[in-house]
């Protein structure tokens, strides 16, 4: 029973890698570009609370662009109006996002230490 339980976690943890790399595979592979974007609203979710997220809008050499964070936070941040630097990949605009480099490196290294975690109890190393 316990291997069956240790197999299924590792097999999500490593579902949970691909389908994050498969993902990110666009940002991993293409050229990086940066651009200026203005808030200029918040898209707004009420489940439990009400969570906010905010609409980037700009312009590059395809015309203008608006996207929408994938991040929520609980209050408008940042206020409308203000002006935040976006990176995406090139030629792929609607993937714009504030850079939160430390964010996805954390996100991928609790699934890695998971699954490094599963497979050392498998193996008997963990007790």
């Amino acid at each position: 029973m316990e291997t069956a339980i240790l197999l299924t976690g590792l097999f999500l943890c490593l579902v949970t890698l691909w389908l994050l790399g498969r993902h990110d595979w666009v940002r991993l592979t293409r050229a990086r570009r940066r651009v200026t974007a203005s808030v200029t609203g918040h898209r707004v979710t009420r489940d439990d609370a009400t969570s906010y997220s905010a609409i980037y809008a700009f312009t590059d050499e395809s015309g203008r662009h608006e996207v929408t964070d994938a991040v929520y936070e609980a209050t408008p941040r940042p206020p409308i109006g203000a002006v935040c630097e976006l990176v995406y990949p090139a030629g792929r605009p609607d993937l714009a996002r504030p850079p939160r480099l430390v964010l996805w490196l954390c996100v991928y290294a609790v699934c890695s230490g998971c699954a490094v975690a599963i497979v050392a109890r498998m193996a008997g190393y963990i007790g």
